[in-house]
């Protein structure tokens, strides 16, 4: 049987470094994801590439895979959730430092083409990781109430115990 480690869950006044492995992102969004992270009382800190444009990507492939692998490194970040999900993330897979990486487990977020990376940390660092929504997810206005609380519960308790709460229904459902 394999054994696979999950970053802890996070406390108030932890770092959560937001990276963005494909696509940037500027503007509004991206402010208000910030500002419900800080709200949740968590410190945020930005990859160098997630306001970059290089083409249709955040960055050159190795300035964004530095981004990653120095959010692992630094001692200081306690969660790394991606921005957007798009093609650019699987030009990472050759970059990513998968031994510091394994060295440095956090809790990993992000969804869509980002499942390359969660694949390749799971099978090279033996890490388990969240899919669950970016921060692009979190600063859009159709993020709902339900989505941000479960994800603000994901944050502090990772691995849940017992039944998920569903959404209440709706009269379009």
């Amino acid at each position: 049987m394999n054994t696979y480690i999950m970053g802890q869950g996070l406390a108030p006044g932890d770092t959560i470094a937001i990276v963005a492995p494909s696509a940037p992102l500027a503007g509004e969004e991206l402010q208000k994801s910030r500002i419900f992270l800080e709200t949740l009382g968590y410190h945020v800190v930005l990859g160098k590439t997630v306001t970059s444009d290089w083409g249709y990507l955040a960055g050159r492939d190795d300035m964004r895979a530095a981004d990653i692998n120095a959010a692992f490194k630094d001692s200081h970040i306690d969660a790394v959730i991606c921005l957007r999900g798009g093609y650019g993330a699987t030009r990472l897979l050759d970059l990513l430092d998968y031994d510091s990486i394994a060295a440095h487990p956090k809790l990993f977020i992000g969804f869509s083409d980002i499942t390359a990376l969660h694949t390749a940390l799971h099978e090279r660092c033996h890490m388990a990781t969240i899919h669950g929504p970016m921060a692009l997810t979190l600063g859009r206005k159709t993020a709902t109430q339900y989505t941000l609380r479960q994800f603000a519960a994901g944050l502090i308790q990772p691995v849940r115990q017992g039944p998920s709460l569903l959404p209440p229904r709706t009269a379009q459902q």
